[in-house]
This record gives C-alpha cells, sequence and structure tokens, in this order.
C-alpha cells in the first residue's frame, strides 16, 4: 500500500496501530493465496455482473469513480453512480458477504462499509448513497440507503488527524 495516504476501505477500521501501520506504509506485504484469490476475484465478478444488470436498466452514470482528498491525504474508489428516480443519483457501494454475515444483517450496513460510503459521499459532494450486499451463498440482496453525515465526516477527519499526529505507534490494537 502507498504511504501516507488513507484508503477507505482500511479507515474503517476500529484499530489504531492497524490505521498507524496502513497509514505508513508499513503493512506486512501478505500472500495472495489461491482460496483468497478466488474471493478477491468473486468480488470483481459480483461487479461486472452487477454492471451489466444496471446497464440494462440504463442507471449506470460512472463506475469505479476516483474519490481523493489532499487534506486529509485519501484514496480511493467508489464502485458506481447510479440515476435514482427520486434522487437524481446515488453512490452506490457493492459488497459480497457471506451466509451468517448477511443474515446478522438489520437495519443498517457494517460499520466499516458505512465510513467507507460516508467518505465517497464527502468527497463526490453527493448527498445519498447505497450499500448494497450479494450473500455469496444464495445470491439474494440485501440494499440499506445512507445519507451524508457532516458529522459522520467530521469523526472520519478527527481519526485521520488523530492518525497522521501519532509520534509513536500504539502498543497494542485499540
Amino acid at each position: 500500500s502507498r504511504p501516507w495516504c488513507f484508503f477507505p476501505s482500511v479507515l474503517g477500521s476500529p484499530c489504531d496501530k492497524h490505521l498507524y501501520l496502513a497509514y505508513r506504509g508499513m503493512l506486512a506485504p501478505s500472500t495472495i493465496y489461491s482460496y483468497t484469490r478466488r474471493i478477491f476475484d468473486n468480488g470483481s465478478y459480483l461487479e461486472d455482473r452487477m454492471n451489466s444488470y444496471f446497464e440494462k436498466m440504463g442507471i449506470v452514470k460512472d463506475r469505479e469513480i476516483s474519490c481523493v482528498s489532499e487534506d486529509p491525504p485519501i484514496s480511493g474508489r467508489a464502485d458506481f453512480i447510479l440515476s435514482h428516480p427520486l434522487y437524481s443519483e446515488v453512490v452506490l457501494e457493492l459488497k459480497s458477504i457471506n451466509d451468517k454475515g448477511f443474515k446478522n444483517l438489520r437495519a443498517k450496513p457494517k460499520r466499516e462499509h458505512l465510513i467507507q460510503i460516508q467518505l465517497y459521499l464527502h468527497l463526490l459532494k453527493m448527498e445519498r448513497g447505497i450499500v448494497l450486499y450479494e450473500n455469496k451463498n444464495d445470491q439474494h440482496i440485501k440494499a440499506f440507503p445512507v445519507e451524508y453525515s457532516l458529522k459522520a465526516w467530521q469523526t472520519i477527519e478527527a481519526k485521520c488527524r488523530k492518525i497522521q499526529n501519532m509520534e509513536i505507534m500504539p502498543k497494542g490494537c485499540t
């Protein structure tokens, strides 16, 4: 990972030590085993498959949208911007999840995905987004609408500043 930059998919981590290491490019490179590669590939196929559905519906406005901030330094890519009948357009973040995780989703997305979409909403200056989950076991879906929250952004920004200003790595996971 690139040092001195935050990534939306990492900023959802509740662990300051993990964020400290990630921000400084100090996370040990991990070996991607064939099983893990297939999991990642499945996520990519999901995105391609959903894109074909959204294209047939005529609602794709953009895909893999760069989301960058200089201060704090953040770099990521939102999955989709889609036309929406009520809100003109929405950011859509697509996630695949196993059966157990899918069943545990109740009224809102997972915390780390809420943080991720709030970042995209802020950086793209958009008001609404959707986190859409597909169950890897049976392809059922759950969609959670998310509204931009200035308070959520301020919390994320404060976390970034805290990590940037740390002079010493936290000893244990927070």
